[in-house]
């Protein structure tokens, strides 16, 4: 498997967290977030490119609990043709989290229980070049509620997506325009530029004839 990404941040400012970045179905988590290769709704958070994957409209649904965190999307594709619409919606909330002040005597108090959720929003479009490419634009939302600020910002992405005789290949650059995430509060943390490619694993294999190269098994 061959995977990089890129992430650039602005010199001087915090780097917003992408709550999507730690997968957003079972199946990408379970085969270590190689993605751009799903075959379900759910690729529209990975590559809008590869919403020529998915054969037929339909929907999936992702929901996780862990502890005090849960995890949930639901993704929509509708096909067109050759072509295809994608939609998503992908949250997390997290509870349970002691807030401390510090009283006349400079000991921390605990004095409130905080919570902090953050929705994406993402719709995509996919076009066939030719049968095995096609390229994707997505424009995606980011909102971030946390118990005594709030912040919300958006972005674009372009995909590409194709297959080859011996593998396939997935490149996607996301949050395209140079920009950040305002709170309220006023402060700042920038949304980085990210780049990512993927390509499954393809095997070597040694015959009488010579060698041949074939898709993992």
């Amino acid at each position: 498997m061959f995977c990089f990404g890129l992430a650039q941040p602005a010199l001087g400012t915090e780097e917003y967290t992408v709550a999507s970045d730690i997968g957003t179905s079972a199946q990408g988590i379970g085969v270590g977030r190689v993605a751009g290769f799903s075959e379900t709704a759910d690729v529209i958070f990975e590559n809008p490119a590869s919403l020529r994957r998915v054969k037929s409209s339909g929907f999936s649904l992702f929901s996780s609990q862990v502890v005090e965190s849960a995890y949930r999307s639901l993704a929509v594709t509708i096909k067109l043709g050759d072509d295809a619409v994608g939609l998503g919606y992908y949250g997390t909330s997290i509870g349970g989290i002691f807030g401390t002040t510090q009283d006349s005597l400079g000991n921390n108090v605990e004095n409130s229980i905080l919570s902090v959720s953050e929705t994406i929003l993402k719709i995509g479009y996919q076009s066939s070049i030719f049968k095995e490419f096609s390229l994707g634009v997505g424009a995606t939302v980011y909102a971030k509620d946390l118990s005594s600020d709030s912040a919300i910002a958006g972005n674009i992405e372009v995909g590409i997506s194709r297959d080859f005789d011996s593998f396939s290949y997935s490149l996607v650059a996301k949050n395209l325009l140079p920009t950040s995430v305002q709170y309220r509060s006023g402060a700042a943390e920038a949304l980085s530029l990210q780049l990512f490619q993927w390509r499954p694993d393809f095997k070597i294999e040694m015959g009488i004839a010579g060698i041949s190269r074939g898709d993992r098994g």
